[in-house]
């Protein structure tokens, strides 16, 4: 077995897959952008790239755009130096420009903070950012990026995990706008293969192996204990997400057209009674057209949708749903999604503790442990003790909490107190406690 050879038409294949016929895709009038960081997949992308190029056109064919993005969230001689092993490659290509782009030491961090959620995330989206000026700047026709068959179950195993619906629960499309992802059928295993068959070098990030972001944690725990106990487990979660889009593409078919409305300030409305009119299956669809037009950043989690989809058919003027950087409320008969006006108290969520562990709490991990200092089986929670079960969860109107000596009302606390605060901020009920507690998350 020729492994580069099969590995080629692996790729190949991928690309029809992405509606991308090779003898176009490669040919001289097209410019192609990608995502190179050095590391195995997009080193196997980039070269098996060029051996298809000048299979069919000798040393002409396509212009090659690599950009290879250095982060600085590790110490700079590591991360520059993934960059510059990848510069050193390109240079030993005809028709392969090389653009490096670093982001300033403590770039990502701060749009971390902005963003409110991790490092990683902020990275991703910085990224995107700079690919898509890229294709801009340089006039390409296609931006190229690595992942595989690997990266896709990963990704559909968190989003399970997650709760994701609909589009999401598809996990990683082949194509959206100018990216293009055609090794998403061909394993890491074939991936590290081919490399060595075709003896090309590739640089190893050691955060890969740390189990700090949940990704990783999915990988190096979660997938290996998957391959051990669940033959064929890998085949069935492709074959559900396939079966899935199938039937979310026929509950596309079935939205009504141009349902939203937007008004001169990017706000869109609609009518509650149309909303509320159709099938549950199609309200979340709206929402979800609704916030994509909208632009909202955050993924939506499942449970905030069901609360969505899930009020009664009478209006319930008032009530806001704040959904990361947008927010859901309904007023004189109008469904709206607007820019979120900040009101921590008002975030519509709840998750019941029964034990000490990590949780999922709107798109981010919170920690609970068990209370080693007092004989009552208390979990800790940001530094307050709770008798479990108790219940996380977004404030309500009528909660009551104590300050000091006194019963007070929590909204009256958050507003009085909280109204400039920028974290999250939760109450815990404690089962059979008529008052709440407020905490904010660090």
């Amino acid at each position: 077995m020729d492994c580069g050879k099969d590995f080629l038409k692996e790729l190949a294949a991928g690309f029809e897959n992405c509606g991308c016929l090779c003898e176009d895709i490669f040919s001289p009038k097209k410019k192609i952008g990608f995502g190179v960081s050095g590391g195995a997949d997009s080193m196997a992308l980039l070269y098996s790239a060029i051996l298809l190029r000048k299979s069919l056109f000798g040393e002409g064919g396509a212009e090659f755009v690599v950009v290879s993005v250095n982060h600085n969230i590790r110490p700079r001689e590591e991360s520059l130096a993934d960059s510059l092993f990848v510069e050193k490659f390109c240079k030993g290509f005809s028709g392969v420009e090389f653009v490096l782009v670093e982001l300033p030491v403590g770039r990502v961090e701060k749009e971390a903070t902005l963003r409110g959620k991790g490092v990683e995330e902020a990275a991703r989206f910085l990224r995107y950012e700079i690919f898509e000026s890229i294709i801009e700047e340089k006039k390409c026709d296609y931006f190229c990026l690595a992942h595989n068959r690997n990266d896709q179950l990963e990704t559909l195993l968190l989003r399970f995990l997650q709760g994701s619906a609909d589009g999401e629960a598809q996990g990683i499309p082949a194509v959206r706008g100018y990216f293009l992802r055609p090794m998403l059928q061909i394993q890491r295993k074939d991936i590290e293969a081919f490399l060595s068959t075709e003896d090309v070098g590739f640089r190893q990030d050691a955060t890969n192996c740390e189990n700090d972001y949940l990704r990783n944690r999915c990988r190096n725990l979660l997938v290996p204990l998957l391959n051990k106990e669940f033959n064929g487990w890998s085949g069935g979660v492709i074959a559900g997400a396939e079966k899935r889009q199938a039937d979310s593409d026929f509950i596309a078919s079935l939205l009504p057209k141009d349902f939203w409305t937007e008004d001169s300030a990017g706000n869109l409305f609609c009518s509650w009674s149309a909303f509320f009119d159709l099938h549950p299956a199609l309200r979340r669809r709206i929402l979800f057209q609704g916030l994509n037009l909208f632009g909202l950043e955050r993924r939506v989690p499942y449970y905030l949708l069901e609360d969505l989809v899930s009020w009664k058919a009478e209006s319930p003027n008032g009530r806001i749903f704040s959904l990361g950087d947008g927010e859901v409320f309904v007023e004189k008969e109008v469904l709206w999604i607007r820019k979120m006006v900040q009101k921590p108290w008002e975030v519509g969520f709840s998750l019941l503790i029964e034990k000490a562990g990590s949780y999922i709490l709107d798109d981010r991990m919170i920690s609970i442990h068990c209370d080693v200092d007092t004989q009552a089986q208390t979990l800790v929670f940001e530094g307050q003790c709770f008798i479990p079960p108790f219940v996380i969860r977004s404030a309500l109107p009528g909660d009551k909490t104590l300050v000091g000596e006194k019963v007070v009302g929590v909204q009256e606390v958050l507003q009085k107190d909280f109204r400039s605060c920028c974290k999250k901020i939760v109450v815990v009920e404690e089962i059979g406690n008529p008052l709440v507690s407020i905490v904010v998350l660090s």
